[in-house]
């Protein structure tokens, strides 16, 4: 690290604007210091770089805002659903042994067994949802950061979050993928093994293909949208554009946002208004998501353009 000589921040070495003040900085050669900036514009005088500009649009834009509440609406919907459900089970459960038994001491006993069993069940409903509630942390740190007008540096803490949890979300998903493909083997030899494996084996088989495609969707889809993490986060900390936002990411996040709006109708059927509105929120936050992404990329590039001199030379 290396302290710049506008703010007396900390900068990373390989920095050439100071990403909290925008200041040119100078870098150690063999011999004295000598100045050395990027082709294309220079950050404004006592403002941020344009790369660390583009990011604050990124992220205070009403797009995010709109990913932000149609988010916002799908973990409220999705927490206030598993209350009721779970309320309603355990209440009507609690109900009907009371009928079944007609005794005093037996309720009071069942009461006390049943209360321990909601509260565990509303524990375990909320643990599952944690992910979701740091994703939707995530999402507001990111867009009260970008908005910011107090002078503060930009502060990459919610891209730090989306990133750890799509980490931990991928490799979940590779040891699930590994057990999936264990018992879908089982189930084949076994179906091979028996008297209609000339029907069963071939189907299995179909099945086991299908997931391994869709495993393989979602793992890079996780892959790239880490690598897109990671180049928002070096940007913030350098100054300047580092890498670029996966076209896969946006694409997937819109065919995914379509995805959603088949829990609508599925909502609807069921009685289910939360699942519904929780379908259709996620569908809002995914295709918002997609397209903000989509609007970025060609920022981003045209960034990276001005960066890299007209002679391909390193800048």
């Amino acid at each position: 690290m290396k302290t710049c000589p506008g703010c007396g921040n900390s900068v990373p070495e390989e920095a050439t604007f100071c990403p909290h003040c925008g200041k040119l900085l100078e870098t150690q050669a063999d011999g004295p210091y000598y100045q050395s900036a990027p082709a294309g514009p220079p950050p404004a005088a006592g403002g941020e770089t344009p790369a660390i500009r583009t990011v604050r649009r990124l992220f205070g834009s009403p797009l995010h805002l709109a990913v932000a509440i149609a988010y916002t609406v799908t973990v409220v919907s999705n927490l206030l659903s598993l209350l009721i459900s779970t309320t309603g089970v355990l209440t009507g459960n609690l109900t009907w042994m009371t009928d079944l038994t007609g005794a005093a001491g037996w309720n009071g006993e069942m009461s006390s067994v049943m209360n321990t069993a909601l509260w565990s069940s509303l524990l375990w409903s909320f643990i599952i949802q944690i992910p979701a509630i740091l994703n939707l942390a995530a999402l507001w740190m990111l867009y009260t950061t970008a908005r910011d007008r107090s002078g503060a540096p930009f502060k990459p803490a919610g891209l730090t979050i989306l990133r750890t949890l799509q980490i931990i979300i991928l490799v979940l998903v590779g040891l699930l993928l590994v057990v999936m493909l264990g018992l879908v083997g089982v189930a084949l030899a076994v179906a091979g093994l028996g008297e209609n494996g000339e029907v069963f084996a071939p189907l299995m088989g179909g099945m086991l293909v299908i997931l391994v495609i869709i495993a393989a969707l979602v793992m890079l889809y996780g892959v790239q949208f880490i690598r897109s993490m990671d180049s928002i986060r070096k940007t913030v900390r350098t100054g300047t554009v580092q890498g670029g936002i996966s076209l896969f990411v946006a694409v997937f996040a819109i065919l995914g946002g379509v995805l959603m709006l088949f829990y609508l109708p599925l909502g609807l059927l069921s009685g289910a208004p939360l699942t519904s509105l929780a379908g259709l929120s996620s569908a809002v936050a995914y295709i918002c998501s997609g397209i903000l992404l989509f609007r970025s990329r060609d920022e981003w590039q045209g960034l990276q353009d001005e960066q890299v001199p007209a002679d391909g030379g390193p800048w």
